[in-house]
């Protein structure tokens, strides 16, 4: 079975979480990448944003708490903003949510 690129790429910062499923993801360029990472195995469903700026030297992970119990759909980034949407897991939450933040 292929490595999903995200997968790969996230190797260099350390070993991914087998049940960490990493959608969407966006490639900004030459160098930057956006990651949204969900846990459906970590209680309600923990979502992460992890963002490489540097061609994957270094990476760095946002938790996203209110997306939590969601599943991102979504990734839009202009500039240093990264907007992300999610469609609810839960059938008793809104439908969807979105969540934008600034990475750096």
């Amino acid at each position: 079975m292929e490595t999903p690129p995200g997968r790969a790429l996230l190797r260099h910062q350390g070993p991914v979480h087998d049940r960490l499923v990493l959608r969407p993801w966006t490639i900004v360029g030459e160098k930057r990448a956006y990651f949204v990472g969900w846990c459906p195995a970590c209680g309600s469903g923990t979502v992460s944003l992890t963002v490489t700026l540097d061609g994957g030297r270094h990476f760095r992970r946002y938790a996203l708490p209110k997306l939590n119990g969601f599943m991102g759909t979504g990734i839009h980034v202009a500039g240093d903003k990264v907007t992300i949407t999610a469609k609810s897991q839960l059938r008793t939450d809104p439908r969807t949510r979105t969540v934008t933040i600034r990475v750096h």
